[in-house]
């Protein structure tokens, strides 16, 4: 038997679709300026080609160092910079930590610091083609 939809359901479904055009660019905007726990980010380098291209946006999520594991694509800070590698190993510190050795997936060799749980700033969960241009462009880096 087929449900019957009230009208006041009809309203809030007619109320978002006509609203889509102001409801698109403000949430738009709100991914972008990182006020929500995903952080997109234009790549500016070709360490993660094939899988990421420069000009790509990928967008992280934050991530403990004991949800990683071998496989991962991160991004942290090495030296005021941000990286994006994958995690080809999990290791541990001379103190017993945690510790991550990465490797940009065009590069014949892992990174040579190994990567601590302070330094990750979040874990790749998807890639967005081409979308990061813009970005780079306006940063004097395309």
């Amino acid at each position: 038997m087929a449900r019957r939809v009230r009208k006041s359901e009809n309203k809030i479904v007619r109320m978002i679709c006509g609203n889509a055009w102001i409801l698109l660019p403000v949430l738009l905007v709100v991914f972008f300026a990182g006020w929500l726990p995903l952080r997109p980010v234009a790549v500016a380098t070709g360490s993660m080609e094939p899988t990421i291209a420069v000009g790509d946006v990928v967008v992280t999520c934050p991530s403990a160092a004991e949800n990683l594991s071998e496989g991962d694509i991160i991004r942290y800070t090495k030296n005021g910079t941000t990286v994006i590698h994958r995690i080809v190993d999990c290791t541990q510190d001379e103190n017993g930590e945690v510790a991550f050795i990465t490797q940009g997936d065009s590069n014949n060799t892992p990174d040579a610091d190994p990567v601590l749980p302070e330094q990750i700033l979040g874990k790749v969960v998807f890639n967005i083609p081409k979308l990061g241009y813009l970005s780079l462009w306006m940063h004097g880096m395309a």
